[in-house]
């Protein structure tokens, strides 16, 4: 009997060991907030009372601390349009984005107290703050377009063009702007377009893309359509992005129309072949724009967010940018997007391989340079 009962308790036992060593899940613990780490110099006027001099001054490079950060996440556009803006909430709260900090060297420089530091500024709550002013670059999704057709009907040129008039309405809806400056003011032909240098046809244009083309309408048949007549449009289209002659996309329509008599039946059928071709080239633009917004530099290797400042201000001074700004900083690797002005990305390529800079590129495609730390 007593064996029974010893064999019920080991069974006992077990059956404890099993409920109560399940394991437990780990709390998970809290991700800490990621921060940049700068250094940065503050001044002060230099007067009696030393210790007042010395709090500005640490104060000043706490600030110029979170402008740097500010100023390479930030397109250069903003940072100079809406500097009040960031004063008022970013520059001017800097306990709330510096985590903490350390002074490296104070001295002083006639007439000044100078005093330099490295700072930890907390990353999430700065660009978190950026999103919600509204400062971070936005996606280019439409632009400002020119427009020329050409058109004729049964082989005779027109005077103006019902299939530019369909686009132009339909590119105005979608929230484009049509450039008020007419190509046909500036250039001979269309031809002159395409050989055209890019600066200056984007300045001639006042306008990111151009569409041009030709547009026909011609006699189809008069049978078995009860008195009515048919006419048979085709358009022939091209997109071309001003800055750099690249062509976004090229479009072939062709559509009918019927109507009473001719002019009617041509024009019907202008109006439907450029409503037809103006839709499908309006998706294909967005679609251009939102997969490439911006072109991008991936860096390799480096680690400090004042290297990084300096080489956004070294690309920023090239002639073929217009702006650039940091997207993302992680670890080793940073993104940096930019906007081209004129030329090619292989020509930004080519700008940055002449000035000093301790990053080498490695690759370059059609919208990515790829860079790494020498």
């Amino acid at each position: 009997m007593s064996n029974f009962f010893l064999f019920i308790s080991f069974i006992a036992l077990l059956g404890g060991c099993a409920t109560t060593g399940q394991t437990q899940k780990p709390s998970a613990k809290p991700q800490k907030p990621q921060v940049e780490i700068v250094e940065a110099e503050g001044l002060a006027p230099l007067s009696d009372d030393l210790i007042k001099s010395r709090e500005i001054a640490i104060s000043d490079a706490q600030k110029r601390a979170v402008e740097l950060v500010v100023g390479v996440y930030v397109s250069a556009e903003n940072f100079v349009s809406k500097a009040k803006l960031i004063e008022d909430n970013i520059t001017g709260e800097t306990e709330g984005y510096i985590e903490k900090y350390e002074i490296l060297k104070e001295w002083k420089e006639e007439p000044f107290y100078k005093v330099k530091i490295k700072a930890r500024v907390r990353k999430d709550d700065l660009t978190k703050k950026i999103e919600e002013l509204n400062l971070a670059p936005k996606e280019q999704t439409t632009a400002t377009v020119s427009f020329w057709i050409k058109e004729k009907i049964d082989e005779q040129p027109s005077e103006s063009s019902v299939v530019e008039k369909e686009i132009m309405q339909i590119f105005t809806d979608a929230g484009f702007t049509v450039s008020d400056r007419k190509p046909q003011e500036y250039y001979k032909d269309i031809q002159n377009i395409l050989d055209e240098n890019p600066e200056n046809l984007e300045s001639n244009l006042k306008s990111d893309i151009v569409v041009i083309g030709d547009a026909s309408s011609n006699f189809n048949t008069d049978k078995g359509l009860g008195g009515f007549i048919s006419y048979r449009a085709i358009v022939s289209l091209k997109v071309i992005k001003n800055l750099n002659k690249d062509i976004i996309t090229t479009l072939q329509e062709t559509a009918g129309g019927v109507d009473l008599n001719k002019e009617l039946a041509a024009k019907a059928s202008l109006i439907n072949v450029g409503r037809k071709s103006g839709k499908e080239l309006k998706e294909r633009i967005i679609k251009y724009f939102q997969e490439h917004p911006y072109s991008n530099i991936v860096l390799k290797g480096e680690t400090s967010i004042n290297e990084i400042n300096t080489l956004v201000r070294r690309i920023r001074a090239l002639p073929t940018v217009k702006d650039c700004w940091l997207k993302s900083f992680s670890g080793n690797e940073a993104l940096l997007e930019f906007i081209i002005k004129r030329g090619k990305i292989s020509d930004v390529a080519k700008q940055i391989e002449q000035i000093e800079i301790p990053y080498k590129i490695l690759t370059v495609d059609n919208y990515t340079i790829s860079m790494e730390k020498k």
